[in-house]
């Protein structure tokens, strides 16, 4: 089940599940699946990949630095 607040701000800068729907909508336009529209709030979508990268690098070194640190004790 998923579970979403309809009522917060889109920001996939900021909400990584906002950053998967917005890569959802990018192939959907690109298949024809959704009509092509200008965006409310035009997306620079090669910064927003880039910092997805950089934040889920982050997070998965510190996950390993972690396990290593427990596997050291």
């Amino acid at each position: 089940m998923y579970d979403i607040d309809l009522k917060a701000e889109y920001d996939p800068f900021k909400e990584l599940d906002d950053f998967y729907i917005e890569g959802m909508l990018v192939k959907a336009f690109k298949e024809g699946k959704l009509q092509r529209q200008d965006p409310a709030k035009p997306i620079d979508l090669a910064e927003l990949s880039a910092t997805w990268k950089e934040r889920l690098n982050k997070s998965r070194k510190a996950r390993e630095e972690k396990a290593a640190l427990e596997e050291n004790k």
